[in-house]
């Protein structure tokens, strides 16, 4: 089952910038066409790391290392924290207000940790300040409570899951 995964990841359409996009050739890509999702690193950049270092596959490693930074550089708000999702037709993130998904944010602070360790070195330093600023931003949302009133009042139920997945990066 591992060489599906990997001839899918290898041959799934690409974002204009390298990304994978996150439906892959699933009839929803033709809803969301182009599109990256913070979901994308935690479901398949872990697994394509983790294999390229199994498996000596650089072509492997570099796509792995490289998906982090090109996701960071759509998804990650000044703030630190990241969209859920960036729209490359449209170049807009989803949602366009400022408002952040926090298990989605704690996807990336429990998967940018395991990408790390397969990281080729040149790409190691970038994603570890994208951690820490990502960590800084949900920081601030934590202590300030502006988390809770920021879901509430968009209606959506609060995620507390974000704590479990963070603890997994905090010193």
């Amino acid at each position: 089952i591992g060489e599906r995964i990997v001839t899918y990841i290898k041959t799934t359409p690409r974002t204009p910038t390298g990304g994978l996009n996150h439906f892959g050739k699933w009839w929803a890509s033709a809803v969301y066409p182009q599109s990256l999702w913070v979901d994308s690193l935690m479901m398949y950049d872990i697994f394509a790391a983790r294999w390229a270092t199994a498996f000596a596959d650089k072509p492997l490693t570099d796509f792995a290392a490289r998906q982090p930074l090109i996701f960071a550089r759509y998804l990650q708000h000044p703030s630190g924290l990241w969209k859920h999702a960036w729209y490359t037709d449209q170049q807009q993130w989803a949602p366009q207000q400022d408002i952040f998904w926090l298990r989605g944010n704690g996807w990336v602070m429990a998967s940018l940790p395991e990408v790390l360790d397969a990281l080729v070195e040149r790409y190691r330093a970038v994603a570890q300040d994208r951690i820490k600023s990502a960590g800084d931003g949900l920081a601030v949302y934590e202590e300030t409570g502006l988390d809770r009133a920021l879901f509430e009042n968009h209606g959506a139920k609060v995620v507390r899951a974000v704590d479990n997945l963070v603890a997994v990066d905090v010193p």
